[in-house]
């Protein structure tokens, strides 16, 4: 019974549908070309520290850090500013 009702629930909005209407859908649906396969999504991180050749300061609050032989610059308030060199 449960599942006789859920169908009905689905089908009521097709049932004010024209015959017409649902032969188009139905038919543009089969005429269609093939969608791309579906890629899962998944969520990475992105890299928050720019790799150049030259770095510079892009705020006030920006510092110039050397580590492991490298040029690095941090910004505390705007992670988005941080590099490295090279």
């Amino acid at each position: 019974r449960k599942m006789a009702a859920l169908f009905r629930g689905l089908l009521a909005p097709m049932a004010s549908l024209s015959a017409a209407a649902l032969t188009r859908s139905f038919t543009s649906m089969a005429t269609a070309p093939a969608a791309a396969p579906l890629q899962t999504l998944v969520w990475q991180p992105f890299r928050e520290l720019k790799v150049r050749a030259s770095v510079k300061k892009l705020c006030e609050d920006c510092q110039f850090v050397h580590r492991k032989k490298r040029l690095y610059v941090i910004c505390k308030k705007k992670p988005r500013h941080k590099q490295r060199q090279g």
